[in-house]
């Protein structure tokens, strides 16, 4: 009889004590949002993560919320996993929403504004005028560069439909290698996020740079993290970034964003 009851008290203590409860994150390897350094994972996506675990850990009392992180370095196959994936799964790394991927994922709020500038080469002539001649004198012998299925490739088939349309397109996994291809060859063009390309253009010297033609840049996307549709930590997303006055308004977001942005960037993309 003691037996039985040791028996059935250990399997009640089972019963009552909950499973880890693991929250899958796909990373998109995107520096400065989410990469690896030193072998750890580093990033402004992966800091707002941690506070958001601790949001999680404190005001709703999930201290069993174990965090399992999984690397993509191409956008499509990061979107299409993301797209099928299951119910306890979060993506990061520096992703625009946009209304047509809004259809297939939901978004959390926004974390930080971006802007998406066209690069060119240094040598390349500021184009001074939103003209067909204009352009045709400064891009007219150029060929893009830029990422397959992203709001860039848009844009670039904006500028390619409008001003040049003989213009070809050659794809890269990301931005570091849009910038990358547009540096090594004076004849391309390519859109990539302001972020990426202020971190990039920090690292060229002076003889080989690169530089934002400014008339071309766009303005209207923000970042967020993205979600399967049936998602099932969408609400407590949504009042992490949300609540009081919004995560975007203290003092540990701004901290954030200057471990990993210099003051010139920080005030053009922070929410206030």
């Amino acid at each position: 009889m003691k037996h039985i009851l040791f028996s059935a008290a250990i399997l009640f203590s089972a019963l009552c004590i909950k499973a880890a409860d693991t929250l899958k994150v796909y990373y998109f390897n995107n520096y400065p949002f989410a990469y690896k350094e030193d072998g750890s994972l580093r990033g402004i996506d992966i800091d707002i993560l941690k506070e958001y675990e601790a949001y999680a850990i404190g005001k709703k009392g999930q201290s069993n919320l174990v965090f399992s992180y999984i690397e993509y370095n191409d956008l499509n196959k990061y979107l299409a996993d993301l797209k099928v994936a299951g119910a306890n799964v979060m993506g990061i790394g520096g992703i625009t929403y946009t209304t047509n991927r809004a259809k297939d994922f939901n978004f959390s709020s926004a974390y930080l504004k971006n802007i998406s500038v066209l690069v060119t080469p240094g040598t390349t002539q500021t184009i001074r005028e939103n003209t067909a001649p204009e352009v045709l004198k400064a891009l007219g012998a150029s060929n893009a560069i830029s990422i397959k299925n992203s709001t860039h490739e848009n844009y670039v088939l904006g500028l390619k439909k409008s001003y040049l349309p003989a213009a070809k397109i050659e794809y890269a996994n990301n931005m570091q290698e849009v910038l990358s291809g547009i540096q090594k060859n004076k004849n391309t063009f390519g859109y990539v996020d302001l972020i990426a390309f202020w971190s990039f253009n920090s690292k060229t010297n002076a003889t080989n740079y690169l530089k934002m033609q400014r008339l071309f840049n766009k303005y209207d996307e923000n970042f967020s993290f993205i979600l399967p549709k049936n998602v099932l930590y969408m609400s407590t997303l949504n009042e992490f970034f949300d609540s009081g006055f919004g995560f975007t308004s203290t003092k540990l977001y701004r901290e954030i964003l200057e471990r990993y942005l210099g003051y010139e960037v920080i005030q053009s993309v922070e929410i206030k």
